[in-house]
């Protein structure tokens, strides 16, 4: 039989429907008590229909309008927009019933999609298998071994780490410098830079207050959906005093666009960013104007390097980020992972200290003992 357990998480309460399927534990998540009954209820009528149960057969577009509803609730505006446009590349399978996706004509779609863009075909065929996963559960029937299909091989774009002269060149060609250095200064991601406040800064405290970011020129949540107090080193502090006194007359943003409102990424990545990427030698364009280069991403990368070369350890530098648990504390894992092959020797370095601590622990042992004996 299923059941319901609640659990509190940072963000608010969360219900998890348990239940065994083919001898596996299975469990899913809901924000609300009633989607999560709702959904109990369900798996066990399938349960009792068994091989009886068999849900209306329909089109993975019809499909994914149910899917999306469900899956987008509390996500973030760029999350949902990722999804969306991952499913658009999905096409080719828009209009077939969820029984004729059989895996030869998902290999098919998938690898027409990787042809294009490596990394677009592994995100779309990671949808198709949460889709048809999804499917499957709430009894629909599909051909299990799409889930054996191996995602597209893609190689990752490799981060580029500025040195501090180089992202002083790159702000030096920009005709926003200040809002480049920062951001390189300060490890804050671009929506947040974007839609940061003068509220928000606490100079006298050396640090800023992260609450917001940035989508299409309207503030929205951050991407961990929590506030973060980002401390600035003595450089960033600097930069954004300069920025507070040169912004216009009456603007709340600290990094404000010339018309005064937010900056929308697009129009601050090809009227800004890239001009300066190119003047700096750090991008180019292709005969077809495409670009290529240094990303403003690359500034947080840059950020992380910096922080490691001044001996920050990775804890750190994930409070900064923000990378979080689930219980909101700094999660090291993710910057060990990205930035671990920037801490040469760690641990050579380590093992070392501990011959030194050993060392004095045995001096120490010896002493203790020198002084039983003698008395």
């Amino acid at each position: 039989m299923a059941y319901v357990r609640r659990r509190t998480a940072a963000a608010g309460p969360r219900f998890d429907v348990c239940w065994r399927e083919n001898g596996r534990e299975r469990s899913r998540t809901f924000s609300f008590r009633k989607d999560a009954d709702r959904f109990r209820i369900e798996v066990e009528r399938r349960s009792q229909l068994g091989a009886l149960f068999e849900a209306p057969p329909v089109t993975l577009e019809e499909w994914w309008e149910g899917y999306f509803g469900r899956w987008s609730v509390g996500k973030a505006d760029g999350t949902v927009r990722r999804r969306t446009e991952v499913w658009r590349v999905l096409s080719a399978l828009h209009d077939l019933p969820l029984p004729d996706i059989r895996r030869a004509v998902a290999e098919d779609a998938i690898v027409a999609v990787a042809r294009r863009a490596p990394r677009q075909g592994q995100l779309a065929l990671a949808l198709l298998k949460a889709m048809l996963r999804d499917a499957h559960q709430r009894g629909h029937r599909i051909d299990s071994a799409v889930a054996t299909l191996a995602p597209p091989s893609y190689d990752e774009r490799e981060p580029v780490y500025l040195t501090f002269e180089r992202l002083e060149a790159l702000a030096s060609w920009s005709t926003q410098p200040r809002l480049i250095l920062f951001a390189g200064l300060s490890g804050l991601r671009q929506g947040e830079c974007f839609a940061l406040r003068d509220t928000e800064v606490h100079l006298d405290e050396d640090h800023v207050l992260v609450s917001r970011g940035a989508y299409l020129g309207q503030p929205t949540r951050t991407k961990s959906r929590k506030r973060r107090r980002v401390y600035l080193c003595a450089e960033a502090v600097q930069v954004v005093r300069e920025q507070l006194l040169a912004r216009r007359l009456g603007a709340s943003l600290v990094f404000p666009a010339p018309g005064g409102g937010m900056w929308r990424s697009e129009n601050f990545m090809e009227r800004v960013f890239r001009k300066a990427a190119i003047r700096a030698g750090l991008g180019e364009r292709d005969q077809d104007g495409h670009y290529s280069g240094v990303t403003f991403h690359d500034l947080r990368h840059t950020f992380a390097s910096l922080m490691i070369a001044a001996g920050a350890n990775p804890l750190q530098i994930a409070e900064a980020l923000g990378h979080t648990d689930r219980n909101g504390q700094p999660d090291a894992t993710l910057v060990w992972r990205r930035y671990g092959h920037l801490y040469p020797g760690s641990s050579k370095q380590a093992a070392a200290a501990l011959g030194r601590y050993l060392t004095v622990e045995r001096k120490r042992v010896r002493d203790v003992r020198g002084m039983q004996e003698s008395g």
